[in-house]
């Protein structure tokens, strides 16, 4: 069996380490690739006319001999199941193309994450095959698309969910892939302002101007975008929520949720208090409210006549056990 690896630039692995593989990577790989992601059966006229474009009809036909016989003789008489119409024999050859559109039919997006290693037959070309040229452009649209649209219904969905840094991440990959679509750098900005990550979504929000500026609808929603920074910014003087979770100022946000980790938290407090001691450990990705969190329960312990130290750890530091209670 033969696994063909499309998404960014092609490679191939043949997984029976007995088999003789010896594939190239030229018109003949390409053929191959062509035939395993076909609906059908493929007339051995429409490969020379998509491959061979440039020479005279009986040349191409020649040509696409050839490289069937080149393909035979690389895997095999019984990897074909027939051969005009041409078609590979079942279970013979396997495309992460084919595993990636089940990954997100069934909405498993990591899966199809992981299986992306960059456009479809990125970084390939081939010359006189002009049909086929246009044939990978239109694949890869299309897959680009599908992959895009998963992102970002993946990202609104975080969005809502309150896993702004998940949200953010998806939503920048998915610009990545199709800058020129508005929904991506809405969700991004959106994410990058929950987040409080102000300079970020300020150049999110000029990226977005300059990519997606001329769509249809998209001055309504660029301008609700800005408005919706100049308020962040406005609320917190100018500065990321990081910088002001730095500081005891004036400024302070409501805090909300996290009810049942403060509640354990407030419990720890309580018996330490009664001369238990004890220590917590508040872990979890970036830009989900770890120090927020940590600041609520450190401030109404303070409030109730305790003394708190707060110290920071850099990344120099890391080998140090406990190096910031030391």
């Amino acid at each position: 069996m033969l696994e063909l690896r499309l998404l960014g630039p092609p490679e191939w692995t043949c997984v029976d380490p007995e088999a003789d593989c010896d594939l190239t990577l030229g018109k003949p790989f390409a053929v191959l690739a062509y035939l395993a992601l076909a609906d059908g059966p493929v007339p051995r006229e429409t490969l020379a006319r998509m491959f061979w474009s440039d020479v005279e009809p009986s040349k191409a036909r020649a040509s696409a001999r050839q490289a069937l016989y080149i393909l035979r003789r690389w895997l095999g008489e019984e990897a074909f199941a027939s051969l005009d119409p041409v078609a590979l024999a079942p279970g013979v050859v396997h495309t992460d193309v084919e595993a990636f559109r089940r990954a997100l039919a069934e909405q498993r997006l990591a899966e199809a994450r992981a299986l992306r290693r960059g456009a479809f037959f990125q970084d390939f070309a081939l010359s006189g095959a002009r049909p086929w040229t246009d044939w990978v452009e239109e694949e890869r649209d299309a897959l680009d698309g599908w992959y895009v649209r998963a992102l970002e219904a993946w990202a609104q969905a975080r969005l809502e969910e309150g896993e702004a840094e998940a949200a953010a991440e998806a939503a920048a990959e998915a610009v990545r892939v199709e800058p020129s679509r508005l929904a991506g750098h809405r969700l991004r900005v959106e994410a990058l302002l929950a987040l409080g990550r102000l300079e970020e979504a300020r150049q999110a929000l000029a990226e977005a101007e300059r990519c997606a500026g001329d769509l249809p609808g998209a001055a309504a929603t660029l301008a609700e975008l800005e408005e919706r920074a100049r308020e962040a910014a406005h609320r917190t003087g100018g500065r990321d929520l990081d910088e002001r979770e730095d500081e005891d100022g004036p400024f302070q946000v409501e805090f909300v949720g996290r009810t049942a980790e403060l509640a354990r938290l407030r419990r720890l407090w309580a018996q330490a208090e009664r001369g238990r001691a004890g220590r917590a450990v508040i872990a979890g990705p970036a830009g989900i409210g770890k120090t927020r969190l940590a600041l609520e329960v450190m401030r109404g312990a303070v409030a109730a006549g305790a003394q708190a130290a707060r110290v920071r750890c850099h990344r120099a530091e890391r080998r140090l056990a406990w190096g910031a209670a030391a």
